[in-house]
């Protein structure tokens, strides 16, 4: 296994499109649906961001450490890739108490790609890290506040399978993982629904700034 600390060099404040930096527009006639486009035609998808606890994160892993919660704000985070690891289980323990959010999908390990309509956002609010099951979707964790540090803990096989095997498309396949882009493969990207999020999130990370 390997520890690696990961440094996070800004946040995200405006809607953008991961794929092509294009900003984030929400037509009136996908407002319901929680679907927009960016200004290159991408669709995006809005997922409602939940504060994780030990209850709703278990589908997808564990929480490490101090499980006592308080809420956290988020801004906009796009996400155009999600992958998963067959041999081992993957952790993120957040430094100095600044918190993150993750994207994940259930593991579906019969299949060659995750369940879009069951991807799932969650802010981690700094206290504790967490641990995520053998072949749970995901994305590298982002941040919330600038100068956050994390501690990522997985196999050095997987370091070496994150390089890409299509230079088109940036995805990576080998016998621990498989990283997808949604973006090419179905015009997709993920971002998280602030407005949905504002009322159980309240605005302590801004604090931190």
């Amino acid at each position: 296994m390997l520890a690696q600390q990961l440094g996070f060099a800004a946040t995200w404040s405006r809607p953008a499109c991961s794929s092509c930096s294009h900003i984030l527009t929400r037509p009136s006639l996908t407002r319901s649906l929680g679907l927009s486009k960016c200004t290159a035609g991408h669709t995006v998808r809005r997922i409602p961001v939940v504060t994780a606890t030990p209850e709703n994160f278990a589908p997808f892993g564990t929480l490490l450490g101090d499980t006592s919660t308080s809420s956290t704000s988020t801004h906009y985070q796009a996400v155009r890739f999600l992958e998963r690891h067959y041999k081992h289980t993957q952790a993120f323990i957040p430094l100095e108490g600044k918190p993150l959010v993750g994207f994940f999908a259930p593991s579906n390990e019969s299949a060659e790609e995750p369940d879009l309509d069951a991807v799932r956002c969650f802010a981690f609010d700094g206290s504790a890290g967490f641990v995520m099951h053998k072949g749970v979707w995901h994305e590298q964790p982002f941040p919330l506040v600038p100068g956050t540090k994390a501690v990522c803990i997985l196999r050095n096989e997987t370091v070496r399978e994150l390089k890409p095997t299509d230079e088109r498309t940036q995805e990576c396949h080998g016998q621990d993982i498989d990283k997808l882009n949604l973006a090419v493969r179905h015009n997709l990207i993920f971002t998280a629904d602030a407005d949905a999020a504002a009322a159980a999130l309240l605005s302590e990370t801004e604090s931190l700034q």
